[in-house]
Order: structure tokens, then C-alpha cells, then sequence
């Protein structure tokens, strides 16, 4: 499969998965990638995690 050829050589360069979650209003919907990454951003400087 191309896309298991195409991760398995990424896999070095990425870093561990992390997941985070925040409640939106549905009329916010769909998220931009911006507030998305700004909301990453601040959980990762609040966990002391390496930011995306």
C-alpha cells in the first residue's frame, strides 16, 4: 500500500502522537486549522510538550 510505504519513512521524522480536545459551539464548526493549531500550541506550552 503506498500510504504504509509513505508513513513507514516518515515515522522517523514525527514526533509521539498527542491528542486534544476543547467543546465548540456548533455554530464555530468547522474549526479552522489556525484556532486549531493555536489551541495545540496552548496544551502542548501547558503540559511542557515540544509544540507541533
Amino acid at each position: 500500500m503506498p500510504h504504509n510505504a509513505v508513513m513507514d519513512k516518515l515515522r522517523p521524522h514525527m514526533g509521539p502522537t498527542r491528542f486534544t480536545t476543547w467543546e465548540a459551539d456548533g455554530s464555530t464548526l468547522p474549526v479552522a486549522w489556525d484556532d486549531a493549531l493555536t489551541r495545540l500550541r496552548e496544551s502542548s506550552a501547558a503540559t511542557g510538550s515540544e509544540e507541533p
